[in-house]
């Protein structure tokens, strides 16, 4: 096996099931025209090459012994585990931003390894939701996982309004941080959470034009302290990589 090369993680949804009963060193072979153009095509691996391949359970690192046609592979199995859960659990609360800085956060939050995320409408809010989005939701997780090798992708909660949510999470025990230009410095929630070693965080940004002044009583009420990440103002997508890549580093 030549380890000075780069090795390459490809999604597998049917992965779990494929290798319930394969155990390490055995041969195993799959059927499928897309995996087949990818390693072949597209990442121009040949037998004796190692690929990485998960899905949102396992993950296993799999030698390729040979390639047939157009779809078939064999590989031999070399190591299978879980997928690593990161702690402390980490809730990222997120608005429905425009198109292109939504599908960059999702990105950056999978990349982070943020175990949820909550969609939420707010005043401000002008998209829909529906099952297009998703999909297309689906596959940015799966891009940021093969590019991360954090192969345990958050779950996406569909959006709900502010106000639910706020109801929702008032009685929930967490570390629950908004990040905000008016709050205590980061610094100063950073050393706090060190030292109080929160089991779950809930972090929130607020869309575009901020949340309005009601929004952000509610939720202080519902238990947010204030962060602020910087002196300057950020868009929620910047907020998003610099806040939670922050409280994901302790």
């Amino acid at each position: 096996m030549n380890r000075a090369k780069h090795e390459f993680s490809l999604h597998l949804g049917s992965l779990s099931q494929l290798l319930k009963s394969i155990n390490q060193g055995l041969e195993w072979s799959i059927d499928d025209e897309t995996l087949h153009h990818r390693i072949s095509k597209v990442l121009r691996l040949i037998e004796g090459d190692t690929v990485i391949l998960f899905d949102r359970l396992i993950n296993a690192q799999c030698l390729i012994r040979a390639m047939h046609g157009k779809k078939r592979i064999v590989f031999q199995l070399l190591v299978k585990e879980k997928n690593t859960i990161l702690v402390p659990h980490i809730t990222c609360v997120l608005p429905l931003l425009k198109r292109d800085d939504f599908e960059s956060a999702l990105y950056m939050l999978a990349e982070l390894g943020v175990n949820s995320v909550q969609l939420v409408t707010t005043d401000k809010s002008v998209r829909s939701w529906g099952d297009k989005e998703r999909e297309r939701v689906e596959r940015i997780l799966i891009a940021a996982a093969e590019q991360s090798k954090h192969f345990a992708m958050p779950l996406i909660n569909a959006p709900i309004a502010l106000q639910e949510f706020c109801v929702a999470s008032s009685k929930v025990v967490a570390a629950k941080i908004y990040f905000d230009v008016e709050g205590e410095s980061l610094l100063y929630h950073l050393n706090k959470n060190t030292s109080v070693k929160p089991e779950q965080c809930m972090l929130m940004v607020g869309p575009e034009g901020d949340l309005t002044v009601d929004e952000k009583v509610m939720v202080q009420q519902t238990g947010f302290a204030f962060c602020k990440l910087t002196p300057t103002t950020l868009r929620a997508v910047h907020a998003v990589c610099l806040g939670v890549g922050a409280f994901r580093s302790l």
